[in-house]
């Protein structure tokens, strides 16, 4: 008898989960006026260790805030691929969006990237409520706005309404940097890895921090923790930045600029501005800043705007546009259009010589249809002339055949369809 015996040999080989590079989001809540040298250190500290970060603000603190904070926030909005500045709230009380009106929510809103355009020539792209959240009308106000597209992290609002969802793209944090109900202190190192490896294979990370009541020790637990990241291969990403990748927005050139414009004064307190749209191919134009003597009154996503803010229009106002891109880029100023008012308070003079038909005068006119005249140009040496009006009629200053017609700063006329 033959007997086979057969080994199965079975061979274990080590193995180990791998996970892409992290992508990392940085969210720091709280800049005002009386604290941001807490974030000049943080920021200082990012930029140092190749980290990208989210700062939110509250904006009201920008129109009693120092030129060095207004400065600092300034440099923020210019470093584009390394920070966002994001709306936080306009003055941050624990009530402002948490049963407050329609109408106050919508001119916190309005208010809050006034402000950010007139001191930083910054649009903000993405809001975050703070700790006491907000209501629906908070979900409605934002909805309504045409410039914000994230919201960032609305693990409150997502429990009394439904945030736009392609604004909903960050709606979870899950690394812990302070302890949940301590903001202002850094968790301990070993704390912070275990937090870290529990959701390692998460497509991205969120931390956030205050970093306005960090001391020395938080602050060096902190950038250890940079450290640890870089150590892993981190790609830190922005909350727009991150919007724009999802959208498929890689436009990397600002929008042409705008032409055409064109002032209308309406009354002695109103200015109407037209212009013609700007052009950008490859993300689409998505609104225009207006500039009144240099600065900013307004932005816009029309090619129309009324300024209505004069008690009484001044003598001479200048007028600038500027359009922005879907990617957050700007063009340049337009070429300045003035409005002048003149102190002209005398006729001009009167026109000197008419003569009939289109060139030389002529004595007989042979058609019962038409008529044509020319005439020489009048003057005025204070404002100018602007145009002529003539009238037809069978006497001198007659106005039977027809009424007086303005047709602007030419010398010459034909009328057609008279019946004579």
């Amino acid at each position: 008898m033959i007997i086979r015996i057969y080994f199965v040999i079975s061979v274990l080989v080590s193995a180990q989960l791998c996970y892409a590079a992290p992508k990392i989001n940085l969210k720091f809540d709280d800049l005002t006026g009386g604290n941001w040298a807490s974030f000049q250190w943080l920021t200082n500290t990012c930029s140092s260790k190749g980290a990208k970060a989210d700062v939110g603000i509250f904006a009201k603190t920008l129109e009693t805030g120092s030129q060095a904070y207004i400065d600092y926030v300034k440099s923020l909005c210019n470093d584009t691929t390394t920070y966002e500045v994001w709306m936080h709230g306009y003055s941050g009380s624990s009530a402002e969006f948490n049963g407050s009106s329609y109408t106050y929510q919508r001119s916190a809103f309005d208010q809050s990237r006034f402000n950010m355009l007139q001191k930083c020539d910054c649009l903000m792209r993405s809001f975050g409520e703070h700790d006491q959240g907000g209501n629906a009308t908070t979900i409605q106000v934002f909805a309504e706005d045409p410039f914000l597209k994230v919201w960032i992290y609305p693990y409150r609002a997502n429990s009394y309404g439904t945030i736009p969802p392609d604004a909903n793209i960050l709606p979870d944090r899950f690394v812990l940097i302070e302890p949940q109900l301590s903001p202002g202190t850094i968790i301990d190192t070993a704390t912070f890895v275990t937090n870290y490896n529990q959701y390692s294979y998460k497509p991205y990370l969120s931390l956030r921090g205050h970093p306005w009541g960090w001391d020395a020790a938080s602050r060096n637990r902190f950038a250890w923790i940079l450290d640890y990241l870089n150590s892993q291969g981190a790609i830190y990403f922005t909350a727009y930045e991150y919007y724009k990748e999802l959208k498929g927005i890689t436009d990397t050139t600002p929008p042409q600029l705008p032409t055409g414009v064109w002032l209308l004064r309406v009354d002695s307190q109103t200015i109407n501005i037209t212009w013609s749209p700007s052009v950008d191919n490859e993300s689409a134009v998505d609104g225009y800043k207006i500039y009144r003597n240099g600065n900013f009154i307004a932005i816009t996503s029309n090619t129309y705007y009324t300024d209505a803010t004069f008690a009484s229009l001044p003598d001479t106002t200048q007028y600038q546009l500027g359009a922005i891109n879907r990617a957050n880029l700007s063009s340049a100023k337009s070429t300045a259009v003035s409005f002048v008012i003149m102190n002209d308070t005398t006729p001009p003079a009167d026109v000197p010589i008419v003569r009939d038909g289109t060139g030389a005068d002529i004595v007989t006119i042979y058609s019962t249809t038409q008529l044509s005249a020319n005439w020489d140009t009048s003057t005025d040496t204070d404002s100018g002339i602007s145009g002529y009006k003539y009238a037809i009629g069978s006497t001198q200053g007659g106005t039977e055949v027809s009424a007086w017609t303005t047709i602007g700063n030419i010398t010459l006329v034909t009328r057609t369809g008279l019946s004579l």
